[in-house]
């Protein structure tokens, strides 16, 4: 499934262009598909950008990153060396929310902080974060400044003091394209509760929904679905414990998941999830979303 959002890209690389700040939604809206875009847009454009993506660069302490990013020495001059081209190039840090420790969140915001001030002679810099990450922290909107245009009403969310673009939910017409290529299930959206769609106004819960229409196991009746609860309990019986081998994947998801929580991170290691899969059932969940 591709969800086409040429005019959302647009509008977000003018915005990179023309100085730093925040890129803001709720969960599930598209952000990093967003950004990733974006990035691949500035680099067939010849325009320098960087993407870190702070889900995947650890507890962001000099080591980590070193070792994670293939860097050496202080990672401010070494995104200078990656980004200076004699253009004003982009330097997008992915999913700020990432960061659930102190300790991690306040590594990451030291390293922006740096890059705002000490590279702001050769690239922008722009944070991804949830909405509700952003307006309770402070100190990361007080990087950004005051906003300095106005922007389009979808991509504007007065409730962000900052230089900000907000990424909005899918319209009609991208909904109806994204449900064409599941399984031509566009004859069926009419038949979907009202509250069903408009959790699909939201790219997660397509490509939940993707996942589920095309398990092994006979599609569901989606028309009496109202709660992304019920959409996420579906797509957890097609994929996880509807398996033949499901109370084995549900066994090591639950490790899984309470290592998240002891690392207060929203990513494990793979190595330390093959230590857990006594069984070897990571190589299924990993096929299976």
């Amino acid at each position: 499934m591709k969800i086409e959002r040429s005019e959302l890209i647009l509008n977000l690389e003018r915005f990179a262009l023309a100085g730093s700040g925040l890129v803001v939604g709720p969960p599930g809206v598209g952000k990093t598909f967003s950004i990733v875009d974006l990035h691949d847009r500035l680099r067939s454009s010849g325009i320098p950008s960087l993407l870190l993506p702070i889900d995947q660069l650890g507890s962001g302490t000099q080591a980590e990153l070193n070792s994670i990013l293939s860097f050496q020495g202080d990672i401010i001059e070494q995104i200078r060396t990656k980004i200076a081209g004699g253009v004003q190039g982009v330097v997008l840090f992915d999913s700020f929310d990432a960061a659930r420790a102190a300790s991690t969140r306040s590594s990451f915001l030291h390293i922006i902080r740096r890059a705002t001030k000490e590279l702001k002679d050769v690239c922008n810099v722009i944070v991804s974060v949830r909405e509700y990450d952003a307006r309770k922290s402070r100190d990361l909107l007080k990087l950004f400044g005051e906003p300095t245009e106005v922007l389009p009403e979808p991509y504007y969310d007065r409730n962000i003091p900052s230089r900000s673009f907000s990424i909005p939910p899918l319209i009609d017409s991208e909904i109806l394209d994204a449900v064409g290529q599941i399984h031509d299930l566009k004859t069926s959206y009419e038949d979907f509760s009202s509250e069903f769609k408009e959790l699909l106004k939201y790219p997660f819960n397509l490509w939940l929904l993707e996942k589920i229409v095309t398990s092994p196991q006979p599609a569901p009746e989606l028309t009496g679905i109202r709660s992304e609860v019920q959409l996420l309990s579906l797509f957890w019986n097609h994929r996880v414990s509807g398996d033949p081998d499901g109370d084995k994947r549900e066994f090591l998801l639950t490790r899984a998941t309470r290592a998240l929580v002891e690392q207060r991170s929203l990513s494990v290691r793979k190595e330390l999830l093959l230590e857990m899969d006594q069984w070897g059932v990571l190589g299924q969940l990993l096929s299976n979303g």
